[in-house]
């Protein structure tokens, strides 16, 4: 007997990928969608931090925080007052 896996499970080929960097060293803290915390720490731009869509991310500089979606250009979490918890979804 063989078991399929769950559907819900399997990332589609054609889900976007998803990556945080930062223009400097910048502290942030990410969450995913259970709100346990799977990093916490100096983000200093030398490799990206892969997110997944239902993550959270709190930035000390939102501002220098790089959100990437597939191949899109990265965009900043926000400006440098918007420090709170950013919700990852593919459109974000």
């Amino acid at each position: 007997m063989t078991t399929e896996p769950d559907s819900s499970l399997i990332q589609s080929s054609e889900a976007p990928s998803l990556s945080i960097t930062s223009r400097e060293p910048s502290w942030l803290e990410v969450r995913n969608a259970n709100r346990e915390t799977v990093y916490e720490g100096t983000l200093d731009g030398e490799s990206p931090l892969a997110v997944n869509p239902g993550d959270e991310i709190y930035a000390g500089r939102p501002d220098l925080v790089l959100l990437s979606i597939g191949d899109n250009p990265p965009e900043p979490l926000g400006d440098i007052s918007d420090i709170r918890w950013h919700k990852i979804t593919p459109e974000s």
